[in-house]
């Protein structure tokens, strides 16, 4: 939840690209030339395809971009930071003083998912490798496409950089609306989208024996085996797109949707495979809420799903997809535990997109075109 191959365990599941990087870290030469593997011009993207289809509606429905830098047109970012602070100084080659940023934040959890008031999350305790921790298995550029638009890559290795590998750990890319408060603030109820291009460059897991350990407060170094004497195990991975909402009552609605998964993620009996995990709190006088995960591969069987979301593979192609998330029928057709009396109350905390892995794995993926965005005629997103 964001704010918001080498070492012999598992054969690559990924077809090595052209420039030769094979086991996900991101370098100089992942910049681009303006054109594809294929040699096709970058700037010709499924997000301008799906944008040029659509381009008619704008004349009859109101369309209205939320994000601090739509489809990806800065590269300013800061990393997330303890309180009071909550960030460090932005930087990137767009940035303005006073200016709006993207967050870039880790967290590294307990398996249990303990509960938030006993502390269990911690935040920025991991940092990319180029910015300062050598054994970091995140690391991930922004990459200008002759577009004026950059590309993200996104790397979160923990096969060869070993570290974390018997807990959650999860790297993701921030469009907070708590950070950057200058920026107009939706709600639920403005007929919200969520639209990007991804692409997956690579994809493994592997097998750990050691026991799981747990990190208790007040000595986040203290470290004790697990009481259920469990294993490791097989790594699970994934790639989602997640909403933070918060209501005026203090309510919390985590909205996930998985655009990639290994199938060992899916906690949830749903005969219908839409639903990967479901949980809520209620702790009186500190916070309430749920989280809700999405298999996006079937989402049309979820209450305002509307339609499945492509399948994100490395093989035959690994080709960009085009995603389209209808955000708010998600909201407001889900049976949350804790309903509100009007989605209009329920304001946009976030949006953020990363990769989580428990365990030995690995994931290595693109994005394009992001942003998030309003519109009234549902035909014309």
């Amino acid at each position: 939840m964001g704010l918001g191959a080498g070492t012999g365990l598992s054969a690559s599941a990924c077809a090595p690209p052209t420039d030769g990087d094979v086991d996900g870290q991101i370098d100089a030469d992942d910049a681009d030339d303006g054109h594809d593997e294929d040699g096709l011009a970058l700037d010709t993207t499924p997000s301008d395809v799906a944008q040029a289809n659509t381009a008619a509606c704008s004349a009859t429905s109101r369309v209205r971009s939320f994000s601090f830098a739509p489809r990806i047109s800065s590269d300013c970012r800061a990393l997330a930071a303890p309180a009071p602070s909550w960030h460090e100084r932005p930087h990137g080659d767009r940035c303005e003083p006073g200016g709006a940023f993207w967050l870039l934040s880790a967290t590294d959890e307990d398996i249990d998912f303990r509960a938030f008031d006993k502390g269990s999350v911690r935040m920025s305790d991991v940092r990319p490798r180029f910015e300062g921790e050598d054994a970091s298995p995140w690391n991930y550029g922004f990459y200008a496409l002759p577009s004026g638009r950059y590309r993200i890559g996104w790397a979160l290795d923990k096969l060869n950089f070993p570290t974390h590998v018997d807990r959650h750990t999860g790297t993701f890319v921030n469009d907070s609306f708590d950070v950057n408060p200058g920026l107009p603030r939706p709600t639920v109820a403005d007929h919200l989208y969520v639209e990007m291009d991804v692409r997956l460059r690579g994809e493994d897991r592997g097998f750990d024996d050691r026991p799981v350990t747990v990190f208790q407060e007040p000595n986040w170094d203290a470290v004790i085996p697990d009481p259920a004497v469990r294993i490791v195990g097989e790594a699970k991975n994934r790639i989602t797109v997640g909403v933070s909402a918060r209501s005026v009552d203090g309510t919390f609605y985590y909205l996930e949707v998985n655009l990639f998964r290994t199938k060992n993620w899916d906690f949830v009996d749903d005969a219908q495979d839409v639903l990967d995990r479901a949980m809520s709190w209620d702790a009186p006088g500190i916070s309430r809420g749920q989280i809700v995960y999405f298999n996006g591969e079937h989402l049309s069987r979820a209450p305002g799903g509307q339609h499945d979301l492509p399948t994100l593979s490395v093989e035959p192609d690994g080709a960009f997809r085009h995603f389209l998330i209808p955000v708010s029928d998600l909201f407001e057709q889900h049976p949350w535990p804790f309903p509100t009396d009007s989605w209009a109350n329920v304001e946009i905390a976030g949006i953020y997109f990363g990769a989580e892995i428990w365990g030995r794995g690995r994931l290595w993926f693109e994005v394009e075109g992001y942003r998030l965005f309003s519109s009234e005629d549902e035909a014309c997103p």
